[in-house]
């Protein structure tokens, strides 16, 4: 009976250690993840700066002529002649193309005879009717006739005439769509005659930017097929309708082409100028978007060592930087890098 009462004290005395060493572990193992908690995240930090008063918007973009005008015949026809090439300088009224016109000269031709029928019956009775020899209603259907006839001169000569093709502004044929053998039909272009003395650079601006693009703002057209050469700019047109799928507004910028080296249709690097209030500035990777959609950034606290994570508005890319236009004040410092291992008010340490 006492090996017994001896053995159970054992097993109680064991249990009870063991017990006390499990206590102590756990108390041991809740210390350590504290003071890991406790120890401050190593970050780096950059300030919140103004920008200059001046920057660029730059944007991608292809050159057009100013002016460009489809030409095509007023009749419709057979081309007996196209008597210019593309690429080649006409003046104004030049001949360009001409349709083949046998009918209209044969016309013109039959109205030319009774013109000269009815010139004719007009002077040879015009004095009769004077001496009173000449009914009147007679007179009548002979002058009738005699304007008539006229009328029909006129009218042949200006069918005649719409099948011949004149430039009607001095430039450079930029295309032919038409070729002899070929039919023309009325408002069907058959000749392309552009100008390139004065050229425009067509670009697409954001919606978030079109704002801070005026008319008369100066830009720089930078050509990659002139060996990257620079070109001075107006800006002349900004559309007011966006594109239904890219939400961008076109701009035209008006440049010159003084020397013709210059071709439509090659593309380009726009610089625009601008002249607006100080931004301020942080790097982009200090901002943050959450699970909400809301902008923020981690806000140093050099007192308590802790990043505050404080709500912001953005604006607009400046290289490496975006402006920040609220919540942020000049001077304050953001956390850059170590910030996904970050929370509200957590503890760092600034490398």
């Amino acid at each position: 009976m006492k090996s017994i009462n001896t053995y159970v004290i054992a097993l109680m005395t064991a249990s009870l250690l063991g017990a006390c060493s499990a206590k102590k572990q756990h108390t041991n193992l809740a210390k350590a993840q504290v003071k890991t908690q406790q120890l401050p995240i190593k970050v780096t930090v950059a300030k919140a700066t103004l920008s200059k008063t001046e920057g660029n918007l730059s944007y991608s973009g292809t050159i057009e002529p100013s002016t460009s005008i489809p030409l095509s015949f007023l009749m419709p026809g057979l081309v007996k002649g196209i008597y210019v090439k593309e690429g080649q300088r006409v003046n104004k009224g030049q001949l360009l193309a001409r349709l083949s016109q046998d009918s209209q000269q044969s016309g013109y031709e039959l109205a030319l005879a009774k013109q000269k029928h009815a010139e004719h019956a007009y002077h040879n009775l015009k004095p009769m009717y004077k001496s009173g020899s000449l009914p009147e209603m007679k007179w009548v259907e002979v002058k009738t006739g005699y304007e008539q006839a006229n009328a029909a001169v006129a009218l042949a000569k200006t069918n005649l005439n719409n099948g011949d093709l004149h430039a009607p502004v001095g430039g450079v044929i930029g295309r032919k769509m038409l070729e002899p053998g070929m039919t023309a039909l009325p408002g069907t272009p058959v000749i392309q005659l552009v100008q390139l003395h004065q050229l425009a650079v067509k670009v697409s601006v954001p919606e978030g930017e079109i704002s801070q693009i005026k008319t008369g703002q100066q830009a720089q057209i930078k050509i990659s097929a002139l060996q990257d050469k620079v070109f001075a700019g107006t800006v002349t047109e900004i559309g007011v309708m966006a594109n239904a799928i890219s939400r961008t507004y076109d701009v035209k910028i008006a440049i010159a082409n003084v020397q013709n080296e210059i071709k439509p249709g090659m593309m380009c690097n726009v610089s625009l100028e601008q002249r607006q209030a100080a931004k301020l500035l942080v790097p982009y990777q200090a901002v943050s978007n959450d699970i909400e959609g809301e902008t923020y950034v981690y806000v140093v606290n050099r007192q308590t060592m802790e990043a505050k994570k404080q709500a912001v508005k953005v604006g607009l890319f400046r290289q490496n930087q975006i402006e920040v236009l609220a919540g942020l004040q000049t001077g304050q410092q953001v956390v850059v890098r170590g910030k996904h291992k970050l929370t509200d008010h957590a503890k760092i340490s600034i490398q």
